[in-house]
């Protein structure tokens, strides 16, 4: 839940009023689940805040990895302010507001913003964690970057249970309908690791209930090891990997040298591997579900291995000769030697070909949000909505690749469904 906490009362106003400090509140929109929603709002949060009238000296932010979770954290300071720090708020209105956006995985940004504890983390739990609370940035624990300077280079010293207030998912629920058995840490934990089952399905999400907005557009990409002869990816080489057809790289050229088909994936549950079932495999074929080691694989089908995040997967791909998986398109690949980008279908996931029509593996976030917050909060909420949506808002560190809704001249009414010209 998006929690407003007001000093004092505050009647027949509305968010972007004056206000003095007798009135001020605090505003904290805490948004959790998937990955690319923490790297867009790392940069975009700050400048969102300038955005809404917010002086520069009273913008801060912080980003960093703690306890194995991307965090983050921006702040508009008001009059309450923190720790004898205080500021202006919005165009004076005297209002502290703070954004935080943490990734952990789609499904469970869906479930947490729901008060749903099933799929809860380990640590979360642990920590004492309500059913829709994450371990998010603790505001008292931050060192802080001042505007604009870039929140990486702050720090964010610890964590604790905060209301979800969106809950961000690469898919819609109701597409989380994947299954996964392997090593948690697939190919680091073999032999001799303890397998772990993910069967992720029926998530449900009350439209009487919760509103959805789309603002961003998230492309996804191949990546191989160095070793694998081909630099574009088909739809049927996708297709025949990722559901185990295929053992050898010489299966599908016998001029290719004698080569494991070896396939990296991410454990159910996660945004990107829905949207690869979703749309990639369009019910053609069905996605592997099972964990093939090799030495249960002999030589005769695909080794398989599931990961746990993102980072994993690439160091699968890094690691392993033969290697394919999926991820981002931005990944940054500077430190994996062994890994290049391929193409997908002979095009690259160049914003201009996402946005064009040209590329098709891309997901249209879902931000969820409950219809019973307060009418400013949902008004606020409403404003990073149209903010994220406006292609002039895109960060220069994504232009490359990402697309806001407003500039998509296709577009897919669901997951499952083909993009076409609107």
């Amino acid at each position: 839940m998006f929690k407003k906490i007001a000093l004092s009362a505050i009647a027949g106003t509305c968010l972007m009023a004056m206000a003095g400090a007798a009135d001020a509140a605090t505003y904290n929109i805490n948004i959790y689940g998937a990955s690319a929603q923490y790297t867009y709002w790392t940069t975009a949060a700050p400048a969102y805040l300038k955005s809404r009238g917010c002086a520069d000296a009273d913008i801060r932010s912080a980003s960093k990895k703690v306890s194995g979770r991307e965090q983050g954290i921006a702040w508009c300071a008001g009059t309450v302010g923190l720790n004898g720090v205080t500021g202006r708020g919005f165009n004076n209105n005297g209002n502290d507001y703070f954004i935080r956006y943490s990734a952990n995985a789609s499904y469970d940004g869906i479930m947490g913003v729901q008060n749903n504890a099933t799929y809860m983390p380990a640590a979360d739990s642990a920590a004492g964690c309500s059913a829709g609370e994450r371990l998010m940035a603790n505001e008292n624990t931050v060192t802080w970057v001042a505007y604009p300077g870039s929140p990486t280079t702050g720090n964010i010293g610890g964590v604790s249970c905060k209301d979800i207030t969106i809950g961000a998912s690469d898919v819609a629920a109701k597409s989380f309908s994947q299954y996964s058995k392997g090593y948690l840490t697939g190919h680091r934990e073999y032999p001799g690791g303890t397998e772990e089952v993910r069967d992720i399905k029926n998530i449900t999400i009350s439209t009487s209930s919760y509103n959805s907005a789309r603002p961003l557009v998230v492309p996804f990409g191949f990546f191989a090891n160095t070793s694998v002869p081909y630099d574009n990816m088909t739809r049927l080489m996708a297709t025949s990997i990722f559901s185990g057809q295929v053992a050898n790289w010489q299966d599908f050229n016998e001029a290719n040298p004698d080569l494991q088909v070896v396939a990296c994936l991410r454990h159910a549950g996660s945004g990107t591997h829905a949207t690869l079932d979703k749309a990639v495999m369009r019910k053609d074929f069905p996605l592997v579900r099972n964990q093939i080691t090799p030495a249960q694989s002999m030589g005769a089908t695909t080794v398989v291995w599931f990961n746990s995040g993102t980072s994993e997967m690439m160091n699968c791909i890094n690691e392993n000769q033969g290697a394919v998986g999926y991820a981002d398109a931005d990944r940054n690949i500077t430190s994996l030697a062994n890994t290049k980008r391929m193409f997908w279908m002979g095009a690259s996931a160049a914003r201009a070909n996402i946005t064009g029509g040209v590329y098709d593996f891309w997901s249209k976030q879902w931000l969820y949000y409950s219809k019973s917050e307060p009418t400013d909060v949902r008004n606020l909420i409403t404003s990073l909505v149209n903010f994220a949506s406006n292609p002039a808002n895109m960060p220069s560190s994504l232009s490359t690749y990402w697309a806001a809704s407003n500039e998509m001249k296709v577009e897919k009414s669901s997951d499952e469904i083909y993009p076409s010209f609107q």
